[in-house]
């Protein structure tokens, strides 16, 4: 009896994902941007996203595509905001170097000589430069802090003034991923009397129109988009990464455990904290926070041009305020973040 063949098995083929339409502008010269823009709609899932680049004075690729939300229901567009993470330490730290630039904060000084309750458990002598490193030994909360209790800002900065640090601070260096924004905000508030996003808004973003905020109002909730998980999980150098122990490490990123489910929340969107709740538009940061090693003072002269302080700020001294010029609208991505 004849055996049956054994027929070939069909080979799967791979999907392809329609690509969007990509709205905008590309320069010639940067065609591969745009490439790779297309790739991550239709390689890797991309949902919705916005490029913008500035090369040589100019802009030279702004580009946005895809849809802001899951469910497909809006489209991306110019003026879709997003929350941003992180990478608000980067202009909580530029609040910090304006005041600085203006003599209304030592960075040299102890935090206690703003923030005296800072002087518990061993901290008295942490001064102001080591929160804006990373290395003040605060990378978490020791104990459990959750998402309601994140939000209320006087409570999470109490139980960071009493917290024992992780470290000896100034040893090292440790990723102060939910702390830095009340850390270095605190002190902000200290010395102006307006918590840091204010602050930001009323020196920097208001008076140069920059379409970023730290907590998003409510009028603009119809801009925002949808934070989604990413479809695949993160590489095992990735894992190993997080899962190598370390001191704060688990109270730095998991205490309280934040993620795209509770971004999305309106909970999370009133103003408060920098890291957790900022939102920004797709149009970069002006040429004035680009920064370098001396761009506190040209940040301070280009945005908010400084009036000679009579001497040292203590206490809760006001900063006062000095944005009365507009700079170019052209603007860009910053060079330099604490993030």
């Amino acid at each position: 009896m004849s055996q049956p063949t054994s027929q070939p098995q069909p080979q799967p083929q791979p999907t392809s994902v329609p690509v969007p339409q990509i709205h905008g502008h590309c320069d010639d010269r940067f065609t591969a941007v745009r490439t790779r823009v297309e790739e991550n709609f239709r390689e890797r899932g991309e949902l919705g996203a916005a490029v913008t680049v500035r090369a040589g004075g100019e802009t030279v690729v702004d580009l946005w595509g895809g849809w802001a939300d899951a469910a497909h229901s809006r489209p991306w567009d110019r003026d879709t905001v997003v929350n941003v993470w992180s990478t608000t330490k980067g202009p909580t730290a530029l609040c910090a170097h304006l005041l600085a630039d203006r003599g209304l904060l030592d960075l040299d000084a102890p935090v206690a000589s703003y923030w005296p309750e800072f002087a518990a458990a061993g901290k008295q002598d942490v001064p102001v430069r080591h929160l804006l490193s990373h290395r003040a030994g605060l990378a978490g909360l020791r104990e459990p802090h959750t998402l309601s209790e994140l939000y209320d800002w006087e409570l999470t900065c109490a139980r960071l003034a009493a917290t024992e640090p992780w470290w000896e601070p100034g040893t090292r260096s440790g990723y102060h991923a939910i702390t830095y924004g009340f850390l270095v905000g605190e002190v902000i508030r200290r010395v102006t009397g307006l918590l840091p996003g204010k602050f930001l808004h009323r020196e920097v973003t208001g008076p140069l129109g920059i379409d970023f905020t730290v907590g998003l109002p409510e009028k603009e909730s119809g801009r925002a988009a949808e934070l989604v998980h990413a479809r695949t999980g993160p590489t095992e150098e990735q894992a190993a990464l997080f899962g190598r122990p370390g001191a704060g490490r688990p109270g730095a990123l998991l205490n309280p455990g934040t993620g795209a489910a509770q971004a999305n929340t309106p909970e999370w969107r009133p103003p408060r904290s920098p890291p957790p709740t900022p939102r920004h538009g797709p149009r970069p940061w002006p040429p004035c926070t680009g920064y370098s090693p001396n761009a506190a003072a040209a940040a301070s002269t280009a945005c908010c041009p400084p009036r000679p302080p009579n001497g040292p700020a203590k206490g809760r001294a006001a900063a006062g305020t000095w944005c009365s010029v507009r700079v170019s609208a052209a603007k860009r991505r910053p060079a330099w973040a604490c993030g």
